[in-house]
């Protein structure tokens, strides 16, 4: 038995053992705990931290691994009156038997991750038996800091928080100030309310540049017609929550009033009416939301219960649609047409946007050329974006890639499936970049454009990267950053009007993402797989449900 089937059997069997452990749950909770009290769970908990805190990506990732066990159970989930006592007992789970259960199914997981680049290392202790350590994968600088908090572009940043304060204010003035009730509101969508919200998911959807399309919708603003609807009874179940909390000392007291249930026929002609979508484009699009079993509730946070649409308003208020509506489709096997231009044009168009009046720069885009190498096979590619530093004399030559669905959920990459974007551009694309403009009159033919070139007197020192959507990877000369670390680094180098290409390339090339494999305990639990005996340290599996 090789190490792969090692560990890929181990893998299995503690899969199997979280599956036992999810049984004994089944039998000893009553629905409520498969899907009403973990999609509350989730709200209240924004109420007391930020979405992205761990605690919140943690309540939302369990949430998700239950409600996909409860799927794969074939369990139909039913109307349940809410009780309180039995919700504090849910979050009490949350923090004991349901948080060893989804750590040990992460752990599982991750053992099963047998790539190159990061899989779990067997060092042999003695005769048959060895030691299993998992990874830890270290990044200098963390590219989720430079999205959540705004590095890249302040400005903008700021601007996305002004319009989510106006929108806070519009709903609180006429609920408020105008005293109408939240239930007429309900019950008559306000078109100027309703107007907002789709505006505030339109300018979410519009960062991909491009008009991204599938079978689910032929345009952009079609989602957010549908969307702009959700987000609209979000915002009034929102403020219905606030009204109820300032008259509650207990904050498990508002459990009963966060659930947002609408009756899905009922939900569908009123979205047709305010947004003037057919009503089959309509339910396609409900439909692709609601969640059949997929882990991640912010892909698809609708839930089917009977004859309604069963959500929260944060899983709808602080959802990331232009990642999660691609990765969606990733995960339901649907084919996206336009989306490899999203981060291209971004990308160009954030680059541009940057470097307008840098007078040092001359900027390609969308180059696409073609030659016979010295093999005699023609070779036809594109280079998505370039920057050449004329007074360092340093080109940057980009490949901006957006392939692959590279989380298995909201805290875990599959660091696998990185690596292999990484090599696999550079390999198929990058290589032929390097190629190409190796050869005399390339520099002309790329940056001829842009008034600003001057044709180079020497031959420039040439460098190339991998733009990723939301990703980074560091391997020897292999560098993949994500699009908004590429925009945090431009800004970072340009002073009194001028790049400085070459320091930019010196500290991204210096960058480097680091594999540790840390032992932290002497106390194992032993697995016997044939004649082998696999010890894994008690800290990273618990198995204390069974």
């Amino acid at each position: 038995m090789d190490e792969f089937e090692l560990l890929g059997t181990l893998s299995e069997r503690i899969n199997q053992y979280v599956e036992m452990g999810m049984g004994k749950y089944f039998q000893s909770h009553n629905m409520n705990y498969y899907l009403f009290y973990p999609l509350i769970a989730i709200e209240l908990g924004v109420l007391q931290k930020a979405p992205e805190d761990i605690d919140n990506l943690f309540r939302r990732c369990i949430a998700g691994f239950l409600y996909s066990k409860t799927v794969d159970r074939g369990i139909k989930i039913k109307k349940g009156k809410i009780n309180i006592r039995s919700l504090k007992k849910y979050v009490k789970d949350l923090d004991q038997e349901l948080y060893l259960m989804f750590q040990d199914y992460r752990f599982a997981r991750e053992v099963n991750d047998i790539n190159p680049f990061s899989k779990a290392q067997l060092n042999h202790i003695k005769n048959n038996t060895y030691k299993l350590t998992t990874s830890w994968v270290v990044d200098e600088l963390k590219e989720t800091d430079i999205y959540f908090y705004g590095v890249d572009n302040p400005d903008a940043s700021k601007e996305e928080q002004i319009q989510t304060l106006e929108i806070i204010k519009a709903f609180w003035s006429k609920v408020v100030l105008e005293q109408i009730k939240i239930e007429k509101l309900e019950e008559h969508t306000e078109l100027g309310l309703y107007g907002l919200c789709r505006e505030i998911v339109e300018k979410d959807l519009n960062k991909w540049l491009a008009n991204v399309r599938s079978s689910v919708f032929t345009h952009p603003k079609q989602l957010s017609g549908v969307l702009g609807y959700f987000y609209y009874r979000a915002m009034l179940k929102s403020i219905a929550i606030n009204i109820y909390k300032d008259f509650t000392e207990d904050i498990y007291e508002i459990g009963r009033e966060v659930l947002l249930v609408l009756n899905k026929n009922n939900c569908i002609d009123e979205i047709c009416k305010v947004s003037g979508l057919k009503r089959d484009r309509v339910q396609t699009i409900i439909d692709y939301l609601i969640n059949r079993g997929n882990s991640n509730v912010l892909e698809f946070p609708l839930f089917e219960v009977e004859e309604n649409i069963v959500t929260v308003p944060s899983l709808i208020r602080v959802n990331d649609w232009q990642f999660n509506i691609i990765n969606g489709h990733y995960s339901k096997g649907l084919k996206i047409l336009n989306r490899e231009n999203t981060i291209s044009k971004v990308t160009e168009e954030r680059i541009d946007k940057l470097l307008e009046g840098v007078q040092n720069v001359a900027v390609a885009r969308t180059r696409k050329y073609k030659f016979v190498n010295g093999e005699g096979s023609k070779i036809e590619s594109d280079v998505d974006c370039a920057i050449y530093d004329m007074s360092q004399n340093i080109v940057l030559i980009m490949e901006a890639k957006w392939r692959d669905n590279h989380y298995f959920d909201e805290i875990d990459k599959a660091y696998g499936r990185i690596f292999k974007t990484l090599i696999k551009a550079y390999s198929d694309q990058i290589s032929k970049h390097q190629e190409f403009m190796s050869r005399p009159g390339s520099m002309d033919f790329i940056f001829k454009e842009d008034k600003r070139y001057v044709s180079p007197k020497e031959t420039p020192t040439f460098c190339y990267i991998l733009v990723d959507k939301r990703n980074q990877m560091h391997i020897a000369d292999k560098h993949m950053i994500s699009e908004y670390m590429l925009v945090y680094y431009l800004r970072r180098y340009i002073n009194d009007g001028k790049l400085n290409l070459k320091r930019m390339w010196e500290e991204i090339s210096q960058l480097r993402t680091e594999v540790k494999y840390i032992s932290s305990s002497n106390e194992y639990k032993e697995f016997e797989i044939g004649e082998y005996k696999i010890l894994v340290e008690n800290g990273e599996l618990h198995l204390d449900y069974l």
